[in-house]
């Protein structure tokens, strides 16, 4: 089992679910009984988000004849990642995220992007970022109706990973004195050899569009090998994940 790329699928591919297109000082702005979700850009801001992770992987990636992968082998992770907004010119930011370094590994440079106030991602130079973050709905959208994403993430065994979003407005409350909008998400992934799935929720601050927090659960499969000449058919190998995003 690759632990390098499940972490970069994870900070990366995750941080692209939740948060990569909040930082910025947007207002949600309500149109009616619909709310119109965009960013405003303000140069120097630097956003700080905790991150933390749950894993499940099996002992062993190999099987025996009665098509077991071992006792599961729970892994947990602690960890913080930065945007800070570099520049804005027309409304479009220059984004730099920088991310923590997996264990064993060294840190990874800050990587760059711009991204305009939908949240669609226009450039980013040197990086696999270009297809991170999730795009807000064009239009306003009111509660309990629905917008959809496509991007790639990269694959936890290498490679990318095809994902769809579906994303549903459900409630716009207040929670702990800061009106929120809430947001429902259902999520489907398939390359790299794997496929996976899940859902979860996460908030956005009225006051300024950012996501205060955001939780996921998610089951990545791994197809059985070809069975061996004189050998049982192996199973697939399933790995529960769950990842929390909150604010700080």
């Amino acid at each position: 089992m690759n632990l390098k790329g499940i972490f970069a699928f994870t900070v990366v591919g995750l941080v692209g679910i939740a948060a990569a297109p909040q930082p910025g000082t947007a207002q949600i702005s309500q149109q009616g009984n619909k709310y119109l979700f965009r960013y405003k850009w303000e140069k120097g801001k630097v956003y700080n988000y905790n991150l933390a992770y749950t894993m499940t992987v099996p002992a062993s990636a190999g099987r025996g004849a009665t098509g077991s992968a071992g006792a599961p082998r729970p892994q947990t992770m602690n960890s913080r990642f930065s945007m800070k907004v570099i520049d804005v010119k027309g409304g479009t930011a220059t984004i730099e995220l920088t991310m923590p370094a997996a264990q064993g590994q060294p840190a990874p440079k800050p990587q760059r992007m711009t991204m305009d106030s939908l949240g669609r991602v226009q450039g980013a130079a040197g990086s696999n970022l270009s297809q991170q973050a999730p795009v807000l709905p064009q239009r306003a959208v009111g509660i309990n109706e629905t917008w959809t994403n496509t991007m790639q993430v990269p694959g936890m065994m290498g490679g990318t990973m095809n994902m769809t979003s579906t994303m549903r407005l459900t409630a716009v409350r207040t929670v702990g004195g800061r009106r929120v909008a809430e947001v429902n998400q259902n999520i489907q992934m398939r390359g790299s050899g794997m496929t996976g799935g899940g859902s979860g929720t996460y908030s956005h601050d009225m006051s300024d569009g950012m996501v205060r927090s955001a939780r996921m659960n998610m089951t990545m499969t791994i197809p059985a090998p070809p069975a061996r000449q004189g050998q049982p058919q192996a199973k697939p190998m399933s790995i529960p994940l769950t990842v929390t995003i909150s604010r700080l």
